[in-house]
């Protein structure tokens, strides 16, 4: 047989770039889910269809994409026409004070709220795609990281989760491209904290428990502090009796309200009053500084909207 009639391959010296296959399955914590229910209460307060947010987390193995925080991203979505507006700078700026303090976590994707059980993709979904693609790729997400896509079915009484991974169908073009989006496994998973947490709500739900009203709660604290000044006075009369000399004193229990006493901060009840006062009114005065922040923040990224329009 002539040498012309065979293929000679010869292996590569450097491997090459190893595209990450599509995420098997999709795991959302608790925190995050409720992040997401939350969410769909702006739903009613939006004045588009649907509400669209970021979803962020990690990718702790192969195949596996755990989601831990999300949140809104305003946008504005004209019903008569496919196109859509998105506040970059607003995403920009919770995605940064969410790095601060999840410095390995990244841009994992976007959710949509939807009410159409039948149809989860719409004409924008996308455009909408698009962006959160270049998102990640600025946030170091990974460019061969393929991007999520949840929905949140609001039409039955209990939300739906639906998760999605896409791949570009043709030539991808910037800003523009086709996408075929797939279902994903998706669930939610729970602390064991979580877990007993929950298992007490659920248990509690199926009991016919009267809850106390605010006099029945004053009440429990003042019988709390009768029975307190009670004791106290016992251990004052116990120690006047050992004072005097009427009775033998206990070495284990007077070493124990020495230890007790050295621990107590000496102030009377005036002062630590007017303490616990001031504590209060400082946690009020930070309370509304970042309400003012807060407020502050939101008009800046309007009114950078408005400019670059």
């Amino acid at each position: 047989m002539s040498q012309g009639n065979f293929l000679h391959l010869v292996r590569p010296t450097q491997p090459g770039p190893q595209v990450s296959p599509a995420p098997l399955s999709v795991q959302i914590t608790s925190v995050a889910y409720h992040e997401l229910l939350d969410t769909c209460l702006r739903s009613n307060e939006n004045e588009n269809n649907r509400v669209i947010g970021t979803l962020c987390g990690s990718r702790p193995t192969d195949g596996v994409v755990e989601i831990g925080h999300a949140f809104y991203v305003p946008h504005y979505e004209p019903e008569d026409k496919d196109e859509i507006s998105i506040e970059s700078d607003h995403q920009k700026l919770e995605f940064q004070l969410y790095k601060k303090a999840h410095q390995k976590n990244v841009v994992l994707g976007w959710f949509s709220t939807t009410t159409d059980a039948q149809n989860d993709i719409s004409s924008t979904t996308g455009l909408i795609h698009d962006f959160y693609n270049k998102v990640s790729l600025e946030n170091g997400s990974g460019a061969l990281a393929p991007g999520i896509h949840i929905t949140l079915n609001l039409a039955a009484g209990v939300p739906q989760l639906t998760a999605y991974t896409a791949s570009t169908i043709g030539k991808a073009r910037p800003g523009n491209s086709n996408y075929y989006f797939t279902p994903v496994p998706c669930e939610i998973v729970y602390s064991a904290s979580d877990a007993q947490a929950l298992s007490w709500i659920a248990l509690a739900a199926d009991q016919d428990v009267a809850l106390p009203s605010g006099d029945v709660e004053v009440a429990h604290v003042n019988a709390n502090a009768k029975q307190l000044e009670a004791l106290v006075d016992s251990y004052l009369a116990y120690v006047s009796k050992v004072v005097s000399g009427e009775i033998q004193g206990d070495d284990k229990l007077g070493r124990a309200l020495l230890k007790e006493l050295s621990g107590s901060s000496g102030l009377d009840s005036a002062v630590l009053a007017q303490k616990f006062d001031a504590h209060v009114d400082d946690l009020l005065m930070v309370e509304h500084l970042c309400g003012v922040v807060k407020q502050q923040l939101d008009l800046s990224v309007k009114l950078s909207a408005n400019f670059k329009a």
